[in-house]
């Protein structure tokens, strides 16, 4: 993908794919998508418009605690 295609869609969906991207190279098999939440209005009041909310799907079984302080290491750099 050329920058100039990159610069073209937008920051959020950029994240995403790096996101999506560390997830597979870490989980393999066990990763099974990543959805990227949608706001309402009501949420932009609360929110930051610059925050996204990502639903990560993982296959059973697994430890959710752990996974969740797994997933928030290997996502959190990606901006």
């Amino acid at each position: 993908m050329s920058v100039k295609r990159l610069e073209a869609v937008p920051k959020s969906f950029q994240i995403l794919h790096q996101c999506q991207k560390k997830l597979e190279e870490h989980y393999g098999s066990l990763f099974k998508g990543l959805w990227l939440c949608e706001r309402n209005k009501f949420d932009l009041q609360t929110y930051p418009p610059d925050e996204i909310e990502l639903l990560v799907l993982l296959a059973e079984p697994f430890d959710f605690f752990q996974e969740l302080r797994q997933i928030i290491e290997l996502l959190y750099p990606c901006n």
